[in-house]
């Protein structure tokens, strides 16, 4: 989702946590274009926001 200017985009991704999550979070942060990686544990109100967005 593109931000402000559109300069900047985020993307959110609902993954199972589980050995692998550590995993793919260090591949994401190696990434040239990524500045941040943030997680949200178990705060399911980003996806449940996200959709009553997109409805």
């Amino acid at each position: 989702m593109p931000l402000k200017d559109g300069t900047q985009s985020r993307i959110w991704l609902l993954v199972a946590d589980d050995q692998r999550l550590v995993q793919m979070i260090s591949q994401v942060e190696k990434l040239e274009d990524v500045l941040q990686v943030k997680r949200h544990n178990e705060d399911m109100r980003v996806f449940e926001q996200l959709e009553a967005f997109f409805q």
